[in-house]
């Protein structure tokens, strides 16, 4: 049965084993999409977060989505921008400054965040989406199309 509310999304999510080690991003792409499809002219952004050990990660990605295309790469951890307040699906009113990333990129293209998704040797392995993100296709009603799904 699909899910009813955005809420009700979060808590899924939030119950879903790793999902903050290596799945954060699948979960905002998530958040996002059903935003999109849920709630008609929501303003909702996914942001990728960047530790300082990771600002070539973030200069990387910013310049590809200002089409210079250099690659595509994960983050230390993925929010949704949503109603002004970051949102990740276990914390409400996610902190950045207080969690210590240095650099935020506001992503509005989900075509951009499954390209970064889909090279695989970037995440955390602790997630296992060859399992989980299947399941989370079926119970959430969105297919979020990852090419080694």
């Amino acid at each position: 049965m699909p899910i009813k509310s955005f809420e009700e999304l979060n808590k899924y999510l939030g119950s879903i084993p790793y999902i903050s080690n290596g799945g954060c991003a699948i979960a905002a792409l998530f958040q996002y999409l059903w935003l999109k499809e849920n709630d008609k002219g929501a303003d909702v952004k996914i942001v990728y977060l960047y530790n300082p050990h990771n600002i070539w990660k973030f200069a990387n990605n910013e310049a590809t989505l200002k089409g210079k295309e250099i690659s595509y790469e994960s983050c230390s951890h993925a929010v949704i921008l949503y109603n002004d307040n970051h949102i990740d699906c276990s914390n409400e009113n996610f902190n950045i400054e207080k969690d210590g990333y240095s650099k935020a990129l506001e992503i509005d293209c989900p075509e951009f965040v499954v390209k970064t998704l889909n090279r695989r040797d970037e995440w955390n392995s602790m997630f296992d989406r060859d399992i989980l993100v299947p399941k989370m296709e079926e119970r959430i009603g969105i297919k979020i199309n990852l090419c080694d799904n």
